[in-house]
């Protein structure tokens, strides 16, 4: 039995069961948070994880897709903790380097679990704005799941995140200005064409993705939580699945604190920090 059971709103606290590929609430375009039943979770054993997939999909029970699901996969996830020798005064720190992901970046993760609960539910094609990363993200398992895939980029993205989406397969168009820009097209052309909506904070099913980094560092720490997490926020997708996760594994009594986790973003765009 699969611990996934469905979306509920996080500000009207609406429940939906799911079966309709859902961005927003449909009732006050709220955000919408994955459910799992942490008492199926608790039948899991964090023991048997050792002997599965080399990939985030050891931990397909802490994601939302259904029971028997053969995953959009690359080989996302599973990606080493290197010891951190640059501050001889500082012990006992870690980087999760995720540069070992297929297209480079922790956005893979995101994006096989999205485009994985997309293809259950049966959509063919969709849109998202991006800096770039999740960009090639979602052309390469896009691709594989022959989902069309339309991105869209300010106008100041890396070329060469531009060129390799568009050898993915991705429709690629540049937006004068930032981010905020090329998200408002990917919505309008989200609603003129029925493409379903993936970008950040849109839909409900890449956070979960990226919080697997929080399972596999608790995982290769023996099951104890770090002290700290420190993590470069842009959207804070990842900061919040891992959040959620950490909080997961605590009530499971999986680990035996929540790590403090210290979100860093740059001094000309900082929403998180100021917030």
């Amino acid at each position: 039995m699969q611990p996934y059971t469905g979306l509920q709103c996080t500000q009207c606290h609406r429940f939906f069961p799911e079966e309709a590929p859902l961005g927003k609430c449909p009732e006050c375009q709220g955000l919408l948070d994955t459910l799992l039943d942490e008492t199926v979770l608790s039948y899991y054993s964090k023991r048997r994880l050792g002997n599965d997939a080399r990939s985030m999909w050891k931990f397909h029970m802490f994601l939302p897709v259904k029971a028997g699901t053969i995953p959009v996969t690359a080989g996302e996830g599973d990606t080493p903790l290197r010891p951190v020798k640059s501050f001889p005064h500082l012990r006992n720190i870690w980087v999760k380097d995720e540069t070992r992901n297929p297209t480079g970046t922790f956005k893979d993760r995101g994006a096989s679990l999205a485009v994985t609960r997309l293809s259950q539910l049966k959509i063919r094609k969709l849109v998202l704005a991006s800096e770039g990363n999740a960009g090639c993200s979602f052309a390469l398992y896009s691709q594989m799941a022959g989902i069309r895939c339309h991105v869209y980029l300010p106008s100041d993205a890396n070329n060469a995140k531009v060129e390799l989406s568009k050898k993915l397969g991705a429709q690629v168009t540049k937006v004068k200005g930032t981010i905020s820009e090329a998200g408002q097209h990917a919505a309008k052309a989200a609603e003129e064409t029925g493409a379903y909506n993936a970008s950040t904070f849109v839909t409900p099913f890449r956070h979960d993705g990226k919080g697997t980094m929080a399972l596999e560092i608790c995982q290769q720490r023996g099951w104890e939580s770090p002290d700290y997490i420190v993590y470069p926020v842009g959207g804070g997708v990842g900061l919040v699945g891992m959040w959620k996760m950490f909080k997961i594994l605590y009530r499971l009594g999986w680990i035996h604190k929540r790590p403090r986790i210290i979100a860093v973003q740059p001094t000309g765009c900082a929403p998180v920090v100021d917030a």
